[in-house]
Order: structure tokens, then sequence, then C-alpha cells
């Protein structure tokens, strides 16, 4: 039995994540059942892997919420930090989706309360929880709900974007907002839009976007319009369905002002709902008479928070009405932020790798999910309705390539405040400055121009690029390179990853994806990265197959070993299954 500090007895693992493990445990002071959080042995001595950990600490203990996990003790044992937090038993919201699949509306209201009551308790001590998802959200047994993992909660004073600072980005790409992603601080805003997604889960039972890589999902989120909740299920009142969609505005001021005035909206004639299809629609949409009607099911409903810390104060009135002088405002920082996403792309590239790697109409590449039951055929727009909308859309992505276009080039300094993502000016601007990208600046210049630009070989040249793209991926962990001059890199090399056949297209974006955020895969991330290098690399089909296997059966001892993050490597496992299975 292992001991930590004389105090804590280890017991039975609870779960694992890319930094850090959670161990049930037993406090022998005050006698009582915890969880202990241990951090990996490859983090135990990296500085801001620890910092994190502190981080999680101290923003958790502070808030003493009850809607949040509370931490009782932090310490080290043998140099590795460690987190002493409250025990809760029961599933998280993950597991309910995955066994439920849809909530019933007084549950996802019941979840929203009590999450909405945490996020407003920790905006208002100047914190973003930055990773709201449904495996963070618990549902004890004894009833209520809790939002936990503050890991990589920052405070709003330190302007941190979604990414660290070696370039990994922080948060879990199905629930990350599209400022983070391209490379933004994360805001208030940022934890509305991913309980948004949430919550949008919770009511029709998918998220609003799929797409098979992190990497499509992340654009997904910046690309794809927000869907619609009528358009997958019907039971859901207006109302409510709104607040969801709102808050999963592109542009961050389009969504509420707080979590209290998210809350006051769910909350807005909860019980209204949506009127019934005309009759020529029913008529086509009806089922035959004699068909059976499943009787729903019943599910426990998670009672509502009766804490006075429950329920915000609602805003007023003024926070609900939006005048058309701010809607024409909004419109106009929506424009100016699309500006900014333009520019601060180069931080994204988990975005800017799919674009140049694949070429792929990015609206093609992750869809919103379809209702149950209906073709895309019953999707298409022959309403009339929706074709005005898309006219409309239509018009406002005109304004705003409109603007993009004539605000192009108006600030003689823009070029300037990023590296060029192609071959050729990226090399160029490292011969100006090398020093400038850091300290492997003048050795990158060097390794693109003769292994890349000046390779006439088109399989050598292939070969080159991909061990390139690992070396700089270590650099960028080592923070050796500049990481906006590093992701550059990545991106300008990306159309040189081979071999140039489609059927491969995901494990390339795969071994882009780890090769950026190779600490967020855990222990095993550098020897994934290596190994995705020798599938495609193989010399043959069947040769690519068999090394395929081989990973697909490596990532599953990892899982189980806790040393890679099971969500990354369960979907590293699905993204290798067509090609093992040949």
């Amino acid at each position: 039995m292992t001991v930590l500090s004389g105090r804590y007895e280890l017991g039975e693992p609870l779960g694992s994540g890319g930094m850090a493990r959670v161990v049930s445990a037993y406090d022998r002071v005050l006698q009582r059942d915890v969880a202990v959080k241990l951090i990996h042995d490859a983090f135990a001595f990296d500085p801001s892997s620890r910092e994190r950990m502190l981080r999680e600490a101290r923003a958790a203990a502070g808030l003493h919420h009850p809607h949040t996990v509370a931490v009782f003790d932090v310490g080290e044992a043998d140099g590795r930090p460690f987190i002493v937090m409250e025990l809760v038993k029961g599933p998280t919201l993950a597991d309910r989706l995955r066994t439920d699949g849809r909530l019933p509306r007084s549950e996802t209201l019941a979840v929203a309360d009590a999450v909405l009551s945490a996020l407003h308790a920790a905006h208002e001590r100047g914190l973003v929880h930055r990773d709201v998802k449904p495996s963070n959200i618990l549902l004890p047994t004894a009833g209520g709900v809790k939002l936990a993992d503050f890991g990589i909660a920052k405070a709003l004073t330190e302007g941190s974007s979604g990414l660290t600072g070696t370039g990994q980005l922080l948060g879990t790409p199905r629930y990350l907002t599209p400022e983070q992603v391209a490379g933004h601080p994360a805001t208030p805003a940022s934890d509305l839009y991913s309980l948004a997604v949430v919550l949008y889960e919770c009511l029709t039972g998918d998220p609003p976007f799929r797409a098979d890589t992190p990497i499509a999902e992340a654009l997904a989120h910046q690309r794809q319009p927000v869907p619609r909740v009528s358009d997958v299920v019907t039971d859901v009142p207006p109302a409510v369905a709104a607040a969801v969609e709102r808050a999963m505005a592109k542009d961050p001021q389009d969504r509420y002002p707080s979590a209290a005035a998210m809350r006051a909206a769910l909350h807005q004639r909860p019980n209204e709902y949506p009127p019934p299809p005309p009759p020529e629609t029913m008529a086509s949409i009806s089922a035959p008479q004699n068909s059976a009607v499943t009787p729903a099911q019943t599910t426990r409903v998670l009672p509502a928070a009766q804490s006075s810390v429950d329920a915000p104060p609602d805003p007023p009135s003024s926070a609900r009405a939006t005048t058309d002088r701010e809607r024409s405002r909004h419109r106009l920082a929506r424009r100016l932020w699309a500006l900014g996403l333009v520019a601060g792309i180069a931080a994204a590239i988990v975005v800017v790798a799919l674009v140049v790697s694949n070429g792929d109409d990015p609206d093609d590449l992750a869809a919103p999910r379809e209702a149950d039951g209906m073709s895309a055929e019953d999707n298409s727009p022959d309403d009339p309705g929706q074709d005005d909308e898309s006219e409309e859309s239509s018009d406002e992505n005109d304004d705003d390539r409109t603007a993009r276009d004539d605000d192009a080039g108006d600030d003689p300094g823009d070029e300037a405040a990023g590296w060029p993502e192609h071959l050729e000016g990226l090399i160029a601007a490292l011969d100006a400055d090398g020093a400038a990208a850091g300290q492997k600046g003048e050795d990158l210049a060097k390794a693109l121009r003769e292994k890349i630009q000046q390779e006439g070989r088109e399989g050598k040249r292939t070969e080159e690029a991909r061990k390139l793209i690992m070396e700089t991926s270590s650099w960028l962990m080592d923070g050796e390179i500049d990481t906006a001059a590093g992701q550059a890199a990545i991106v300008a090399l990306t159309p040189h990853v081979g071999p140039q056949d489609d059927r491969l297209t995901p494990v390339r974006e795969l071994f882009v994806d780890v090769a950026v955020a190779r600490r967020d895969w855990g222990e095993k991330g550098d020897s994934l990265l290596s190994e995705l290098d020798e599938v495609l690399k193989a010399e043959n089909p069947r040769k690519r197959t068999q090394k395929a296997a081989e990973l697909r059966r490596e990532l599953a001892e990892w899982i189980d070993d806790d040393e890679i993050d099971r969500e990354r490597g369960e979907r590293a496992r699905q993204t290798l299954r067509p090609l093992s299975s040949r």
C-alpha cells in the first residue's frame, strides 16, 4: 500500500488524463475517503505542468462553491506534486450521455443551472475555466451537479489564449471555442460557448459538430453555421433552444454578457413549445396509422439547485433586450473580430494544417448532425424561409468578405506580426531575422532550404518533411523556437507530408495533430509520433497495414496503462482502424 506524506492511503484508480491521474484514497488523519490527483511521471519535473496543477489547486480552493469539487490539501511526495480533493461518487455527464443519449429537458436545465452557478462564481473571481465538457461535469449519486477540473483555468488578468507557451492547444476540440482555436484569449464568453455545446448535446443526443479528427472538429467550430436545435428535435421549448444557440455564436460579443444572463434566458418561458407543423408538412412526415407508438422512457430528474448561491441574480431588463444600435455595434464588432481571426490563424495550427494538407472545402469536413430518421434530401432548403435565411447569411458573409478586402493591407505592420506559412516566404523571413524565431531559428531556415526547397527527389523531400515536423515539434516542447514560427513551419511542411494517397489523409492529419500538441497526448506522445512516421513511410500497402495494426495494439496497451490520454488514444485507434484491416 502506498501512503502519501504519511497520511493518504492510495487506492483504486478513478481516471486518467494527458497530464495526471486520479485515484481514490483514505485520509488517516480526518478518517474520510478522498480523491488524489497525481501528476504523470513524464511531467513530474516539468515547470509548466507543475504550475498547471498548482493553478488548479488555487483556483478550486478559492471558490468554496457547492457546485465545484472541493480541494482539501496540496503537497509533494518525492518531488512530485499532488492534490487532495473531495471524492465525488457517481457518473460524469459524459457517462450519462453515453448510456442514455438525450437527457430530459428538466435534467438538462438542472445541469445548466448548477454549472452556470459555478461559472458565475468563477468569473466573479476573475477565473475562466477553459475546459467545460461532459467529462468535467460530475453527477453525484447523492444528487446535484459539480463542475470539476480547473487544471487549465486561468486568471482573466493574465490574458492567455487557448495555447500553451509551446503552442499546444488547451481544451477539448469538440467543446473548444472559435476564438481559442484562433489563438485569442479565453473569456467568460468562452465558457458559455463550451457549456452551450454541452447543452446542445444533452438536448439532442449528439454534439452540434462531428468530424473524423480534432483538426476538423476545431475547423467546424470556426466555419460551420450554428445548427438549430429545432432541426434535430421538436420537443425543446423555443426559448431554451434560442438561448443555447445564442451562446454558441461565433463572435463572443453576440453571446450572453454573463452566466447570470444566460441562466435567465434558459428559464424564460421554459414550458413554451414550438407550434405543430402545418397540415401539409404533417402529412408528409407522419407515421402510418397502424404504427406503434413507443412510450417515453422514465428518467431520474436531478433536483434543481436550492441554494441562494445556486441562483445568480437575474440581469436587468436592459441585458435581455438588445437595441438596434447595439445590434449594429455587434455586427461591426463581429467583422472586426473576423479580421483578428484571420490575422491570428497562424496560432491555430489545428485549423490551418487541415486546410493546407487536405485542400477540401472546409464546409464539407464537419456538418451539423441531421435529424433522426431524416435523409439529406429531407434537409434540403425547399422551405422558402430557409432560402431567405441562407440569402441573408450569404449577404452577411459577403459584407464580412468586403470588410476584410477593404481593410487588407491598411496596417503596414500586419505582415510583420506573424511568420509566412508558405515555404519560400518563411525561408526568406527566417534568413532576414532567424534570431527572432528563437534558439533554433537559423537551424530551421537551413533545414527548410536544404532538405525541402532544394531537394529535387519527391520521395526524399517527403521523408525529410516528416522528420523536420517531428524535430520542430520537439523544439516547440523544449521552448527552443518561437511558437508562431514553429507552427508556421509545420503549416509550410504539411503539403509535403506523403505519400499523397487520399486514403492516408486521416493518418497524415493525425501525425500533424500529435506533432502540434505532443505533450497533451501523455507519456507516449513521442512514441506515437514516431510510430505514425513509420506507418506513413512504409514501403508498400501490406507493410503499412501491418504497421498500423501493430500501432493500434500498442495504443490499446498505452491506454490500459494510462500512458496516453484515453480520449485521444481511442481517437487515434479509430483513425488507424480502416488502414489496419486491409
